[in-house]
Formats: structure tokens, C-alpha cells, sequence
């Protein structure tokens, strides 16, 4: 990592936390993959990702595992929600098979780097998601046009937000 190199390199590293990663549920209703219009399937899709350990690996110790769209300290967090699907594998395939669907299912994803990082982090939940038995080819665009005529047909997608206040974000 950078801030990583920086730090041994003698240099003084400060960090904020800038983005959030998600992954939208597009498909809400199973109108593409039938199976998210169950809320089971798309419960077992949070409790099957071990976000300590993605965050971890995609970021090393500058990632924050999180259940929410909002970060420490904003207005919008709510402890509330920590640690809301707490990593659990078993209990996501118990949900899947539940839903009728023990034996897996195919649940595509779109993921452009509009951020640097996101296909990494596509590829980081889809590797959990196999471990129950979900799997996620993800379809990676060339070019945001490419991304914008393809996205409106993908159940799921691959976001980072920026959360930093506007005033810094626009400088």
C-alpha cells in the first residue's frame, strides 16, 4: 500500500476515510434473476461476506468494515447498524436453501472502475458469495458508455461512493 511505503519512507501519513463500498441490489423484485425477489437470497448475500476480511485485504489496516452507506461521526451513521449481517456463511446457505436454492444460483454483477479499485472489490465479494454457493460472473465495461448501456440490465453492480464533504471532494 501506499500510505504503507510512505510511512517507512519516514513521511508522516494521515488518512480519512474517503469511499464506501457497495454492492447494489438492482434486481429487488427478480424481475432479471428471479431469486432476489426473495429476501432470503438477498439476506444471505450480506451474511455470506466476511467484510472484516475483504476490507482488510482490498485496503490492509486503512479499510473499515461496515454495514451502511455512511461513515463514523456523519450525521447519517447509526450504530444501530454495526455489524448488522454479521459474517456467517452457514447461516447464508441455510437461507438459500430455504429459498429453494441449495444446490446455488447465478446472480451476474457489472463493476467499472469509475474509482480505482472497483473491479478488485467485485472480485473480493464474488469470491465470498462462491463460498455459499452464489455465483457472480462479473461483466467488466470498456468505457463508461459502455457501463451506462449495460448497467440497467445487471441485477447487481458494483459502487464506491465518495463521503468526504462536497468542499473537500470538489477541490
Amino acid at each position: 500500500l501506499t500510505a504503507a511505503a510512505a510511512a517507512k519512507a519516514g513521511f508522516e501519513v494521515q488518512t480519512q476515510p474517503y469511499t464506501i463500498c457497495q454492492v447494489h441490489i438492482l434486481d429487488r423484485n427478480g424481475t432479471i434473476v428471479p431469486a432476489l425477489g426473495d429476501v432470503r437470497v438477498r439476506q444471505a448475500m450480506n451474511y455470506a461476506i466476511d467484510r472484516k476480511a475483504v476490507a482488510a485485504a482490498l485496503y490492509g489496516d486503512k479499510g473499515i468494515p461496515n454495514w451502511q452507506s455512511s461513515l463514523p461521526g456523519a450525521d447519517s451513521w447509526s450504530d444501530t447498524l454495526v455489524n448488522y449481517y454479521p459474517y456467517d456463511p452457514e447461516k447464508a446457505k441455510k437461507l438459500l436453501a430455504e429459498a429453494g436454492y441449495a444446490n446455488g444460483v447465478t446472480i451476474p454483477m457489472i463493476a467499472y472502475n469509475l474509482q480505482p479499485g472497483e473491479t478488485d472489490a467485485a472480485a473480493a465479494i464474488v469470491s465470498e458469495w462462491s463460498k455459499v454457493g452464489i455465483t457472480s460472473p462479473i461483466t467488466i465495461p470498456v468505457s463508461f458508455g459502455d457501463f451506462a448501456g449495460k448497467y440497467k440490465q445487471m441485477p447487481t453492480m458494483m459502487f464506491f461512493y465518495g463521503v468526504l464533504p462536497m468542499y473537500i471532494m470538489g477541490s
